[in-house]
């Protein structure tokens, strides 16, 4: 499967210039000043491309999971779920389709492994635990997928807004960034954190904060929801005074690829930059 550190293109659904444009500006700034390309897709039905747009596993082959989360399930938001199909079909691009109901945003890779929530057990649930596991694994082209509890709390059950690895290769292969949510869900961060060390893997902090008790609908604080392109990390920060001691972090870890951009109002609407954004690897970039 492609690992974030191998992308080198980054799209953005047509609504995000629309809907948050001093965001999009700053976005567009930054990208240029690291020099890296982006699109926008049309002919989408909101901002979370990350979750709905198909999923790349080698150059020239993508996996399209089915996008039919159950929080989309009401009669009031089913206009918001885009047709993927037609948006592939526009861009040139045909993939492998899958009957298995899964978002993009909650799967997390490091190339050769994935992390995705144990919501995926309950979006499919004609399918046994073994025999998803494989599937997963075949289409995704990866040796393991790691399950992790998804978060109370959170009205997707997403990964992305809780872990994310470090590297594929050398001293970081084991390590990963973890969301501290030991105060804001006490009672949960033990499960994820056990979870993850059985997986036989390293969690490192990054700050979670809020200025209220956990909330799935409030992606405020959330940190660990970055866009990693390549060697850079656009992290999000929120205006609040955490923003500093977060800033040192991502900086102590990436370096001078680490990149700040102010996400304004977009945490309120539940996500932030890894939500928002779809990295590819292109040919000739």
């Amino acid at each position: 499967m492609i690992s974030e550190i191998e992308t080198n293109y980054v799209c953005f659904s047509g609504l995000l210039l629309k809907r948050y444009p001093k965001l999009f500006e700053s976005l567009d700034a930054a990208l240029e000043q690291k020099g890296i390309p982006y699109g926008l897709i049309s002919g989408t039905r909101d901002i979370w491309c990350r979750d709905y747009m198909p999923i790349q596993v080698a150059e020239d082959c993508f996996v399209q999971f089915k996008y039919d989360p159950r929080y989309l399930r009401y009669k009031k938001y089913r206009h918001t779920i885009t047709d993927v199909d037609a948006v592939c079909e526009a861009i040139g691009i045909r993939p492998v389709k899958s009957k298995i109901r899964l978002d993009g945003g909650n799967v997390v890779t490091s190339g050769t492994r994935v992390i995705i929530t144990d919501r995926v057990f309950s979006e499919n649930p004609s399918y046994s635990r073994k025999r998803l596991l494989e599937e997963l694994k075949e289409l995704l082209r990866v040796e393991r997928v790691i399950i992790i509890p998804e978060c109370p709390g959170d009205m997707t059950g997403h990964a992305d807004g809780l872990v994310r690895f470090a590297g594929e290769a050398g001293p970081d292969k084991d390590t990963v960034y973890v969301s501290d949510l030991s105060f804001a869900c006490p009672k949960y961060f033990p499960k994820l954190y056990s979870a993850l060390t059985q997986a036989e893997l390293t969690p490192i902090l990054i700050p979670y904060s809020s200025p209220k008790k956990y909330d799935g609908m409030d992606a405020s604080g959330t940190y660990i929801n970055y866009l990693q392109v390549g060697k850079f990390v656009f992290y999000p920060v929120f205006g609040s005074k955490a923003d500093a001691s977060a800033g040192k972090i991502f900086s102590d870890i990436f370096g001078s690829g680490a990149v700040p951009i102010r996400v304004g109002r977009l945490a309120k609407e539940g996500g932030v930059l890894n939500c928002i954004s779809w990295n590819l690897l292109r040919k000739g970039k």
